[in-house]
């Protein structure tokens, strides 16, 4: 075999598809099995992932396969597409973290972000809060807020309706920004 017939085989033997069919999560790197392109079954293959980030995809994800140097003995997975449990339908520019039980975290347009879960737990120094706990501890601190704003806002404006001065609807406009920035900073969320 001549030295270009050698460079040119191992370049085509650099890349391939497969389908993953069983990933061992246990060990620092995450060892696959898998069957590539030709039907071959590998095991033990590297699977690469990005630093902060890692998965155990369902079996038959596409996978992107690199032989190092073209040589078969030294396979590592680059890319594991999400096959049929792959979140889709995204609008240009939005981003989207999945798995394949329906939970996502979904970024779209607008600044908005859908978090969605059957139970979404936030952990903390004190143990896991249900989001649900949160919510609804929120929601309360907010309500109370908004209503302490609303009643001095609604008896300063109506002194301001009744006498017509300007001095009593400044000073209800005051009183209003006053009571804002006094309740807001120091509103607690208690009981999480």
């Amino acid at each position: 075999m001549t030295f270009a017939k050698k460079v040119t085989g191992r370049l085509q033997m650099m890349f391939c598809k497969g389908l993953l069919l069983l990933a061992d999560d246990t060990d620092e790197v995450q060892l696959v099995k898998l069957t590539a392109n030709d039907g071959e079954v590998q095991d033990g293959i590297e699977r690469m992932q990005d630093y902060g980030f890692s998965s155990n995809p369902p079996a038959n994800s596409p996978s992107i396969i690199a032989y190092i140097g073209g040589n078969k003995d030294h396979g590592v997975i680059l890319k594991t597409d999400g096959g049929t449990s792959r979140y889709t339908g995204l609008q240009i520019g939005e981003a989207v973290f999945y798995s394949m039980f329906n939970n996502y975290i979904l970024h779209k347009a607008g600044g908005i972000t859908d978090v969605v879960g059957t139970m979404i737990n936030l952990g903390a120094d004190a143990g896991v809060v249900p989001l649900a706990k949160i919510t609804s501890a929120f929601n309360t601190a907010w309500t109370t807020y908004f209503g302490l704003a609303a009643t001095a806002w609604t008896s300063l404006g109506t002194e301001a309706a009744i006498t017509g001065s300007k001095d009593a609807c400044d000073a209800a406009a005051a009183a209003a920004t006053t009571l804002a920035s006094a309740i807001a900073p120091t509103t607690k969320v208690k009981g999480i």
